[in-house]
């Protein structure tokens, strides 16, 4: 959680939610705004200063999740997988397919897996599965590994 200097515990745990999920609403707007929201609802003055810890983001320490795609018949299956260890608060809203997963993993969408290292491993049977524009779901992942920005994405 956040540590926040000069503001009540609980306006800890409102900054962490705001600014946990990349691309969401509440995660925009000034540090002045924010500032003058958790000022009041922490009982202090709207002037007083707000220093915010970033969340932790070095590698060796941030949480990893395996994904096996070992004998996955089909994208369905792999999807599955995929919501099973990720286990989103959202998972009827995630569509299973590469533009919902890119939508979760560099949005913040239905899917997100949280601030985590996604790891795919046994990954080379989905090159087998064609997923539209004669792109296999293997090629699809890699590409958006190689493009993602807010979520570590690794095929092994």
């Amino acid at each position: 959680m956040a540590a926040i200097a000069g503001f009540a515990p609980e306006a800890a745990g409102l900054i962490s939610t705001i600014s946990r999920r990349p691309g969401c609403a509440g995660a925009r707007g000034s540090a002045k705004s924010r500032q003058a929201d958790f000022g009041a609802k922490s009982g202090q003055a709207a002037s007083a200063p707000l220093a915010v810890v970033p969340p932790m983001t070095d590698q060796s320490r941030m949480r990893t999740i395996y994904i096996d795609c070992n004998g996955a018949k089909s994208p369905a299956e792999f999807w599955q997988r995929y919501v099973d260890a990720i286990a989103p608060e959202d998972a009827h809203f995630f569509g299973r397919n590469l533009d919902a997963f890119w939508d979760a993993v560099e949005g913040g969408g239905p899917g997100w897996p949280g601030e985590v290292k996604l790891v795919f491993t046994d990954s080379a049977g989905l090159a087998a599965f064609q997923v539209g524009s004669g792109l296999s779901l293997l090629d699809g992942l890699r590409r958006i590994a190689n493009d993602a920005t807010q979520t570590e994405i690794e095929l092994a």
